[in-house]
This record gives structure tokens, C-alpha cells and sequence, in this order.
């Protein structure tokens, strides 16, 4: 014998703790908007090997013959920003991997925050606090001096 489908007047349980709006609520929060590339970012950072993959990372920037110490030090000419920007966008889109497309989201990422601290240029067509929302989830998970540099788009 079946027995019947639920239909959208079904009743759960008084006694179960769980209403009708808790139910929904939960499911709306696991069918919630995708992760955004800046917490995946963080996530990896935070992983096992994050703090040494990313201080690997920022040890070879995408353009050639860039020192990636002469960009903790301001400032930091606004053309090699919007190169390096253009390179991290290009290295994230073309990524083979997920590692990657991690290493052109930090560059690209970088370069913006750096532009925005030493020009007060934003590089990004994205809505400005949206962007700095974005670099400081990034620059929580970043080992120091690359922290203090990109959070400095926070003062």
C-alpha cells in the first residue's frame, strides 16, 4: 500500500519543535546564494596549507620582473596596479584549477586594494563597499604585512 504525497497543507507536529515557518526559514537557508569567490578565497587561506600557499602566492606576482615587496610599499604607481589587476582578473577567468583562480582573485584583489589605499582609485566597475567587503574577508585570512596592507581600505 503507498501512502499519500504530503501537500503543501500538511501540518508537521506540534511536539516536533519544528512549525511550518522554522521549516521554511531553515530550507531558505540551505538553498541560500552561492558562496562568493572572496569567502571561498578565505576558506582556502584558513585551510591546512593556506598560510603557506598564500605567502607562495604573493611571493610571484603575474607580471614579470615585479618585486612583490615594492607593493607593501606605498605608493605604488597606479599603471603597474592596473596591470597587475588586469593580470589577477585574467589568471582568475582562465584558471585550470581551483588554486588557480584563487591566486588571480588575490591578485586581483590586491591590486585593487592597494589602488584604493595609495590613489584612492577604485579599479573595480563593482559597487565600492561591495569591493571593500570583498578585500577585507581576504585580508582577514592573510598573513601580515599583506594584512595591514590590504585592511588599510577600511580607514
Amino acid at each position: 500500500m503507498m501512502t499519500p504525497a504530503p501537500t503543501t497543507s500538511y501540518k508537521p507536529d506540534p511536539d516536533s519543535n519544528l512549525d511550518h515557518s522554522t521549516v521554511s526559514h531553515l530550507l531558505g537557508m540551505a538553498a541560500g546564494p552561492p558562496v562568493r569567490p572572496a569567502d571561498a578565497l578565505a576558506v582556502r587561506m584558513q585551510g591546512d596549507d593556506g598560510q603557506a600557499w598564500a605567502i607562495k602566492t604573493l611571493a610571484k606576482p603575474p607580471i614579470e620582473d615585479l618585486d612583490n615587496k615594492s607593493l607593501l610599499k606605498p605608493p605604488v604607481d597606479l599603471e603597474t596596479l592596473r596591470l597587475l589587476h588586469r593580470m589577477g582578473k585574467r589568471h582568475f577567468h582562465d584558471a585550470k584549477d581551483g588554486d588557480e583562480q584563487h591566486a588571480g582573485l588575490l591578485w586581483y584583489l590586491t591590486a585593487i586594494a592597494i589602488a584604493m589605499v595609495d590613489h584612492d582609485e577604485l579599479l573595480s566597475s563593482q559597487p565600492r563597499q561591495e569591493v571593500v567587503d570583498a578585500i577585507l574577508v581576504v585580508a582577514d585570512a592573510l598573513p601580515n604585512p599583506w594584512r595591514a596592507r590590504l585592511e588599510a581600505v577600511d580607514t
